[in-house]
């Protein structure tokens, strides 16, 4: 089994103006269903080009729903559709696997002194039995990873401004 981690391409793009929603609090519970549905804007101060994959804050994927189409749909996540300017965004909340699953001494990291996770910018897991297609970690909720399945379908859909990177399986 191999994983990926998610990521995209950030500098020069604008990103969405998700208004009053408290977008922190939705990629904690994952519960995406307040953004179905909605409109929103772009916020251009970090840049102008609008990408095809905006990420939040580099944790949940938001892809262009017309490149993504239904690619998604076997996939064990949450999703929910909204409009940014009149483009459809679909986001995907991938479920949160318990336990303990990054390796601190392996990963790249910088942690608190208590041990909690502070930055991850490489990340290696310990073998389990099996990873879901798509998942986050209890441990560090910031980033989304996934397995080959998953990278096929999202490379199928031909996205400019996505970066699939592989991680360390020890």
């Amino acid at each position: 089994m191999r994983i990926f981690q998610l990521k995209n391409k950030v500098e020069g793009f604008a990103t969405i103006n998700f208004g009053d929603i408290d977008m922190m609090s939705v990629l904690r519970t994952g519960d995406v269903s307040v953004l179905d549905g909605q409109n929103f804007v772009w916020n251009k101060t970090a840049g102008d080009s609008i990408s095809d994959c905006p990420f939040f804050i580099g944790a949940m994927p938001i892809f262009a729903s017309e490149k993504l189409g239904s690619v998604l749909k076997d996939i064990d996540c949450t999703t929910a559709t909204f409009m940014v300017e009149g483009i459809s965004y679909t986001v995907v909340a991938a479920p949160p696997v318990a336990g303990n699953t990054i390796d601190l001494e392996k990963s790249k990291c910088k942690t608190f002194r208590s041990g909690k996770i502070m930055e991850v910018k490489e990340y290696s897991f310990y073998k389990r039995n099996s990873f879901p297609e798509m998942f986050t970690t209890e441990e560090y909720i910031m980033h989304t990873f996934c397995n080959e399945e998953v990278v096929k379908l999202l490379y199928s859909c031909h996205f400019e401004h996505l970066i699939i990177k592989e991680c360390t399986i020890l």
